[in-house]
């Protein structure tokens, strides 16, 4: 079975990447071949990926439009879908190669996994406490009082 393995960078940054490096041996031990797609963000760094594409970093009136889009990412995993061909995709996450993949990918089984999903978590995990939890009964997080703050 062919897998590829998509993340945001090539190197060992977080969770996510070191996942990726510590498994991938034990895998190919059990016959697997996997190929690993990563952006170049990070290029005083070791990279561990097999392909590349061009990160975007956009501030200006094209933000938004880089944030859904990035031409490199789109073309190269294209062309590597076209190359490889794997049975089966696995997103780590979705941040710099975009959510436009998502296009190219609908003909394979595709697995995500949702790393660092506490920077918006933590506004949803308010509206589970209770209006006793907040001063002024406001579901906010700097109006929370000293239970919901523990909770």
């Amino acid at each position: 079975m062919k897998g590829l393995a998509i993340t945001s960078v090539g190197y060992q940054a977080g969770g996510a990447e070191t996942i990726l490096v510590k498994i991938k041996p034990y895998l190919l031990d059990k016959g697997y071949i996997i190929k690993t797609l990563a952006s170049d963000l990070g290029t005083d760094n070791e990279h561990f990926n097999d392909y590349t594409f061009k990160n975007i970093s956009s501030t200006g009136p094209f933000k938004l439009f880089f944030f859904l889009f990035n031409p490199f990412s789109f073309f190269v995993l294209k062309r590597m879908l076209k190359e490889y061909k794997p049975d089966v995709v696995h997103l780590h996450v979705m941040h710099e190669i975009t959510p436009s993949v998502l296009f190219l990918l609908k003909r394979y089984p595709t697995v995500m996994t949702l790393h660092g999903s506490e920077t918006f978590l933590t506004k949803l995990l308010l509206w589970k406490l209770k209006p006793e939890n907040f001063k002024h009964y406001v579901y906010d997080k700097k109006d929370l009082n000293m239970a919901g703050k523990f909770t």
